[in-house]
């Protein structure tokens, strides 16, 4: 079965895309297709404008028509259209954890960086909850696979993860849409673009989300139905231009994103009773049904950057200046039942401000080069958590009832004001350069130093009891100190790569990249004297062949790689109450596998896409490693197990995505476009213990979409998730496991002009 899955792993989602910083000429360059073939697509995987065809690395860019066909509505749906990427299914559904092959952090909390860098504009994103991204002004997003540790720098240890948005124009533009779908899901988004004098252009993105409330809240005398999401954004922008040699762009951008679907995803471990039923409560998980206290994540985000760019005769000078406030706000009902008795409440955060400095060269020689500074200062912080009741799951006696060995697993007594502070200060100084050894051999080498210093201040205020007997009198000395730690991390890291042009549209390429992502405390283990656990560091060595044949009608992309991962940062949950989240270093894994992209347009108006990975991802040493099982009463325990051996975590060993447009042109001169795009992974672990994973699923969407005769106006019916899958992944937290539950099978009509 297997290797018929593989002969369908053909791949690739591409559409065509222009950079972000490019002139008209490049644009009218990349969009300059004869008609019937493949467009270019140009990309900035280096830093600078390149056709992704001539850029040595596995990069998967991905078109805003082509996120709309595979029915991703958010970041968290990314793997539906970037085979290769995982993201790590949470209690909140509202955090962004991404795996690429393999390579990531599974750590949910705030402080707790990502393997995996995300970049809004080259400007880098800390805080996972802010990074469900939904805006109306996407241009493409860019799926860099493999360290990016010497142009990228912080913690892109497994690769980079680029949004690209788009920029003002100095014609008037703009673009509107409407769409109501299942679910009394509503959304509206519009753009706007245009000159405001010679010199000065503007852009305007708006966009409004609310409703898809699908699950039902059992525990009201009314049920009432929840699980949809609210979110509103703003994006403006401002470009200056005041002569060819200078340009500046302003952006201010701001997102206000809330759901509350997170009740459907807890339930009891079998064989145990939540505490809240045992207290007279009710207690109702059925599927799409939930009967605890209404929960919430609610993030509001600004951001604002500035680039600017002086060209000189042969060099030109960029900086880069960003600035990131993230205000997350989560409420959780533990217990999961009517009673109440436990519960999660917590505002954290971060602010991050960054500056960097490139020199690019410009002119036409054999040597093209880049060298950069970078520095960044986070705040990242819980401010404050507040922790309430006692157990929340327990085990029953058969015979009387009574609650049993569970109360070694307290959720914690009634906490107010615990604090955490991580601030991160980064330093770093990079170089990269290509050489043209022949006409058609590169030659690129680059370097990159940082230094990282990382602090950690912990405090607690007051600790009282809710309920006797339903939480450990030791909780009321452990927090009793202040606690700060602090650590600098320096590292080394580079790149090696050579490529050779066999034909002009077939190129072939071998590299050698170590990344880097720097050690760090844990802000969620509430441990004032907790170590920083060491740095990660990852040696990749990857070849691959990048061509297009048949007059560029069929494009075929392929990448093998080698990694030698060492000191992973793995997040664990062990059963203390004292400290209920921990990090810890994994001795080592080594991964290798094989990307596939493939494009293949027979006729002009019929295009053929398909993308793949296979991915053999296991430890070769991780001998004291915290893991949460069940014993053989069905009780949830805490036990250190050898996992050397065993498969790494998000690390599926295959993924695939189908897809197809085909567009048909009416005698009366309208279009109707049919778009269609099918995911499928294999099963992958989320933890360690044998309980955690996520099991194999399928997404399908498909659309369809009636452009009239003057091209300014259209209507798009459209379905995803056609396969109906309802749960995907189960885990096992404390004496609980979550469950997450996605939407079923969704229809919409969307109403859309541009002018």
């Amino acid at each position: 079965m297997f290797h018929l899955r593989l002969l369908t792993v053909l791949l690739a989602t591409t559409a065509p895309a222009t950079m972000a910083w490019a002139d008209d000429a490049t644009k009218d360059q990349a969009a300059a297709s004869a008609p019937g073939t493949i467009a270019e697509v140009i990309v900035t995987a280096q830093r600078r404008e390149e056709s992704l065809q001539k850029v040595p690395i596995a990069v998967t860019a991905v078109s805003p028509a082509a996120l709309e066909t595979a029915g991703v509505v958010s970041s968290l749906d990314l793997p539906r259209v970037a085979p290769g990427l995982t993201t790590a299914p949470t209690v909140a559904n509202a955090i962004f954890v991404p795996y690429l092959r393999g390579v990531g952090s599974n750590s949910p909390a705030t402080g707790n960086d990502s393997s995996i860098a995300v970049y809004i504009d080259g400007v880098y994103q800390s805080d996972k909850l802010a990074n469900i991204f939904d805006f109306a002004d996407i241009q493409r997003i860019e799926v860099l696979k493999g360290p990016q540790g010497t142009l990228f720098g912080r913690n892109a240890t497994g690769g980079a993860i680029n949004i690209v948005t788009l920029q003002p124009k100095d014609t008037l533009s703009g673009s509107a849409e409407a769409s109501y779908q299942r679910f009394n899901r509503f959304t509206a988004k519009g753009y706007l673009t245009g000159p405001l004098s010679d010199t000065l252009s503007a852009s305007l993105a708006v966009q409004h989300i609310g409703g898809g409330d699908f699950l039902t809240n059992t525990g009201k005398d009314d049920p009432g139905k929840f699980g949809g999401t609210k979110s509103n954004s703003v994006d403006a922008k401002l470009r200056f231009t005041p002569s060819d040699r200078f340009e500046a762009l302003a952006s201010l951008m701001f997102v206000d994103r809330s759901t509350d679907d997170l009740g459907s995803n807890l339930y009891p471990v079998p064989g145990t009773k939540p505490v809240g039923v045992l207290l007279g409560g009710r207690a109702d998980f059925g599927l799409y049904e939930y009967s605890g206290s209404p929960n919430l994540v609610a993030t509001k985000t600004y951001r604002a950057t500035l680039k600017a760019r002086y060209s000189l005769d042969a060099v030109d000078i960029v900086s880069l200046t960003g600035y990131v406030h993230s205000r997350d706000h989560n409420k959780l009902d533990f217990d999961g039942t009517t009673a109440d008795i436990s519960y999660f409440d917590e505002v954290q955060g971060t602010k991050d401000f960054s500056q960097e400095v490139q020199v690019l060269s410009t002119g036409s020689g054999p040597l093209q080069w880049v060298l950069g500074g970078y520095y960044s200062r986070n705040k990242a912080y819980i401010n404050p958590l507040d922790v309430g009741g006692g157990v929340p799951f327990a085990t029953t006696d058969a015979e009387n009832g009574t609650i049993g060995p569970a109360a070694s697993f307290p959720a914690g007594g009634s906490v107010t004001s615990i604090l955490a502070r991580g601030p991160t200060r980064s330093v770093a100084a990079y170089g990269q350069a290509t050489y043209a050894l022949t006409d058609s051999t590169h030659l690129t080498a680059g370097l990159r130093y940082t230094s990282e210093h990382r602090e950690y201040t912990f405090a607690v205020r007051g600790v009282g009891q809710i309920a006797p007997g339903f939480f450990l009198p030791a909780l009321t000395t452990l927090f009793t100190d202040d606690g700060q730690r602090s650590r600098t991390f320096n590292k080394l890291t580079w790149r090696l790569a050579v490529d050779q042009q066999l034909s002009p549209d077939v190129m072939t390429y071998a590299s050698w990249n170590r990344g880097f992502k720097s050690g760090t405390f844990n802000l969620n283990g509430f441990t004032p004297s907790q170590a920083a656990v060491n740095p990660e560091q990852l040696d990749a060595y990857e070849v691959g062949l990048k061509g297009q044949f048949f007059e560029r009608r069929l494009q075929f992309n392929a990448a093998a790689f080698y990694y030698d991962y060492k000191n992973i940062q793995v997040d664990i949950i062990t059963g203390d109450p004292q400290s209920p989240t921990s990090l810890q270093n994994a001795a080592s894994e080594r991964n290798y596998g094989l990307d596939l992209d493939l494009i293949f347009q027979p006729v002009p108006n019929l295009q053929l896409r398909a993308n793949g990975a296979l991915l053999n991802a296991k430890y070769k040493e991780y001998k004291d490693a915290n893991a949460f099982t069940q014993d053989a009463n069905g009780n949830g325990m805490a036990v250190k197990v050898d996992a050397s051996g065993q498969r790494g975590l998000f690390a599926p060993k295959w993924t695939f995505n189908l897809g197809a447009d085909y567009t048909i042109h009416l005698d009366g001169g309208g279009t109707l476009l049919s778009s269609a795009s099918y995911y499928r992974t294999a099963t992958y672990k989320t933890g360690i213990g044998p309980l955690d994973r996520v099991r194999e699923y399928d997404s399908l969407g498909a659309s369809l979409t009636y452009t009239l005769p003057d091209d300014h106006y259209y209507v798009r019916i459209y379905g995803s998730n056609l396969t109906n899958r309802k749960v995907i992944s189960n885990q096992l937290l404390q004496l609980k496991y979550t469950r997450n539950e996605i939407q079923p099978s969704t229809f919409g009509i969307a109403i859309g002009g541009r002018f």
